[in-house]
Parts: C-alpha cells; structure tokens; sequence
C-alpha cells in the first residue's frame, strides 16, 4: 500500500473486506457521503476519523497514514516528550501508546495516539508562548533595566 493515497488505501481495505461504503460509514460511525469524498481524495479524513475507520477496517491506524506525514509527527511527539524525560512505547492496541517517565517505565500511561498529538501540539504551542513572554521580559529586564 505503500505510495498510495489515504483514500486509495481506505477503498483497497473496504473492498478487500467485502464492505460496500454505507457498511463502512455503519461500522465507523461516519457519514457514507464523508466515506465517498475520502476514498475519491476531495477531501483528507482527521486523524479521529482515520482512527474510527482503522477500527472498523480492523487494521492499525499507521496503516492508513501517508508514511511521511506520520512519520514526520511521530518523531515530534517522540521528540517532545524526550526533551521532557519521557518515553514512549506502542500498547497492547494498535492505537494505543504507552508514555512513561524515561527511568521508570513501570509507572507509564497509556493514551490513544490522537490524544497523545493533541496534547503534544497544545504543550509546544503553550511552551512556544511562554518562551516568547520569557525572552520578551529578559530583553525588557537586560535592555531597559525594567523589573517585573
């Protein structure tokens, strides 16, 4: 499946398993006009509806991503939460990651893998933030002398 698209890749596994689209949108709970715009690519699925039709097709959900795009975000979560003291592990379900602290791995987490880039894009985005304010009072501090 490699070099296909999201869409292709939805349409090759609905009809490897002998689903017609309305018996897809049934099973992941997505509308079959939603299904249709996917598999003839006008339109991208969101990672939660990717994960619903991972599901309902019964494979992982890495199965259905471009490889470039998961790769690329993988390696920001696993980069995120590196520079945190953290790891991570696959669970027991494909969808499903375990996220521990990097010495003790006995006391980790498990989250569903949209959660985990949801959470990983609000901390760097909050961090972005807050490095902006730090260096903003710095400058104020070093420059002008200004106490906070």
């Amino acid at each position: 499946m490699i070099g296909m698209t999201t869409g292709e890749k939805i349409r090759a596994l609905r009809k490897e398993l002998g689903l017609t689209q309305k018996q897809l949108a049934e099973k992941s709970g997505i509308i079959e006009t939603t299904i249709r715009k996917y598999e003839s690519g006008a339109q991208n699925p969101k990672l939660n509806n990717l994960q619903r039709l991972a599901t309902a097709l019964d494979i992982p959900l890495n199965d259905l991503l471009p490889h470039d795009g998961i790769d690329r975000e993988f390696e920001m979560i696993c980069d995120t939460l590196s520079a945190a003291g953290y790891k991570i592990e696959q669970g027991i379900m494909a969808d499903r990651y375990c996220v521990a602290l990097a010495e003790d791995s006995e006391a980790g987490v498990e989250i569903e893998y949209s959660d985990l880039v949801e959470l990983c894009r609000v901390i760097i985005a909050d961090a972005e933030r807050k490095k902006r304010e730090y260096i903003q009072k710095r400058l104020a501090i070093d420059l002008f002398g200004w106490k906070f």
